[in-house]
């Protein structure tokens, strides 16, 4: 969604020990912006990247800075009510927070499905987080309390998105989405989930006694959780060491790792809490559409870049490719898949990134037949159903 910034020259600094910065700079907008935190880079001209103590990531040129002010007061993130206090300071009247085990929901819908979506998110954490410690990967708990941004419909969360990526996602269906600078998921209800909540409390009070898988058998409902479980997953991964924010990580490794967590079956959702990975069938049936086009070496294309994966015209195609290769991989070489991801979770921003460096990384797991590595995927995604 944004380029990586200071490629070349940085310097990244580590541990606990960073000095408190209090810094007042212009966005890119011309609106000023003060952030207490700590300097996480340094480029070769003296820009550089704030971290806040609530976890948002600002790109600070040296000519925008206003102040900047340094003492020895040790980092330390935001308690969950202080920042609670600060999103609602930020968002405003209408806006309410709710607080889960590992969330804090700022939203202006029902308190009912602010709940809902909070329990929805607890449990689908504890479920991604199991997975892949069973895995054998060494997962931390996030730094940060995980913030979601919950909208009461799509105009408002258009309106937001607009303004927090700059025109750069396809909003038209999008119903959520992870924002790795400010470290927040964005999210509407597209399927009348909401609604669906409140007739059930409705009938609840006259005594009628209600399903909650109800809530299931709505039109869109698969899609909307299947996108906000992938949403999560990135939130996650970013958040508990697999995937560190800033770090060179392919592109099709952190969509196929979140697209593993989608629904399987988005026509019949049957646990909200999902996460658990299985044979995603909107996934498959892409594959199986590219597969049918012939394309060449496109196992090797995805590995060294991420382009096919951004332009409009390849990226349902490379999408599908990436859910199957990466469900592959998990599934038929889960010893390689773990040393590789466990490689990917030791990166940083100061590493280098190349089609070279990404194949050579790949191929230190996996060996350098492509080809026979290409037609072992092949044949397995044909046994999928």
């Amino acid at each position: 969604m944004h380029r990586l910034l200071f490629i070349f020259g940085l310097t990244i600094f580590a541990g606990n020990l960073y000095a408190l910065e209090t810094v007042r700079f212009k966005t890119k907008d011309g609106a000023e912006k003060e952030c207490v935190g700590r300097v996480v880079l340094m480029g070769p001209q003296g820009e550089f990247l704030l971290q806040g103590r609530d976890g948002q990531l600002f790109e600070v040129q040296v000519d925008s800075v206003l102040l900047h002010e340094s003492d020895n007061t040790p980092f330390i993130p935001l308690t969950p009510r202080e920042l609670e206090e600060q999103l609602l300071d930020e968002f405003g009247p209408g806006f309410r927070v709710h607080a889960t085990g590992h969330y804090l929901i700022v939203f202006n819908t029902s308190e009912r499905y602010a709940k809902w979506i909070g329990e929805s998110f607890d449990r689908f954490y504890k479920t991604c987080h199991s997975t892949w410690t069973r895995f054998g990967l060494e997962l931390q708990e996030p730094s940060f309390p995980l913030v979601a941004v919950l909208f009461s419909d799509k105009r408002q969360f258009d309106q937001h998105a607009r303004q927090e990526v700059e025109g750069a996602l396809p909003l038209e269906n999008m119903s959520a989405y992870y924002h790795k600078w400010t470290n927040r998921i964005v999210l509407c209800d597209l399927s009348g989930i909401e609604k669906q909540l409140e007739e059930m409390a409705n009938a609840e009070r006259r005594g009628v006694r209600v399903n909650n898988s109800t809530i299931l058998n709505r039109p869109g409902t698969g899609h909307n959780l299947s996108a906000m479980f992938h949403e999560a997953a990135h939130q996650i991964g970013c958040n508990t060491g697999m995937f560190p924010r800033l770090a060179p990580i392919p592109l099709w490794l952190l969509e196929g790792v979140a697209m593993l967590h989608e629904i399987p079956d988005v026509n019949k959702p049957r646990r909200v809490e999902s996460g658990v990975p299985g044979i995603n069938k909107v996934r498959l049936a892409q594959l199986r559409t590219f597969f049918g086009k012939n394309p060449r070496e496109p196992v090797r294309t995805m590995l060294q870049t991420d382009d096919a994966l951004r332009l409009p015209q390849t990226a349902q195609d490379y999408y599908g490719l990436s859910w199957g290769f990466t469900y592959f991989l998990y599934k038929q070489k889960p010893k390689e898949f773990a040393t590789y991801l466990r490689e990917m979770a030791a990166k940083t921003a100061a590493d280098a990134d190349s089609p070279t460096l990404r194949l050579m990384d790949f191929e230190d797991h996996f060996g350098k037949n492509r080809d026979k590595l290409q037609r072992d995927f092949i044949r397995y995604s044909q046994t999928l159903r």
